[in-house]
């Protein structure tokens, strides 16, 4: 199955305003329905996900926060490192400054995904934080890449 990132956006905007509206880009809902909301992203973020190389992984319902692998759609795990590895390497690539965007995030899963189409296609590889990625299910009746 397929998820629209609208589709997706909208129900968790949905689920944060529960009876309130929106206003100014802020929600006006319930606290407890906010709360309620942050409750149940942070048991799926602490959901423990083990993923060896070859293993199709796909995002968590409501823990996207990158454009690939495509909301639906399998990547393919090439290689998870240790936060051992991920700090020493941080500290060579200049990413682990405060200033940084990546500052903190363990983006420890390398994961490989096709993007484009047709001869245009390329395979790709995402370093991806494990905890916002699930295994995924497949239908063995269904071909990657179509």
């Amino acid at each position: 199955m397929s998820h629209d990132l609208g589709e997706v956006l909208s129900t968790v905007m949905e689920r944060m305003r529960e009876d309130g509206d929106e206003e100014d880009g802020r929600f006006v809902g319930s606290k407890e329905g906010r709360a309620a909301l942050l409750r149940d992203l942070a048991r799926r973020y602490q959901e423990p996900s083990a993923f060896k190389p070859g293993d199709f992984g796909e995002w968590k319902d409501g823990l996207c926060d990158a454009r690939f692998p495509k909301l639906g759609e399998p990547g393919i795990v090439m290689e998870q490192i240790t936060h051992e590895e991920y700090e020493r390497l941080a500290k060579r690539g200049g990413f682990n400054d405060s200033s940084s965007a990546h500052f903190r995030n363990y983006d420890t899963l390398a994961v490989g995904v096709v993007i484009g189409k047709g001869t245009s296609q390329a395979f790709v590889v995402f370093h991806l934080d494990p905890q916002r990625l699930k295994l995924a299910v497949l239908d063995p009746k269904i071909e990657l890449g179509e």
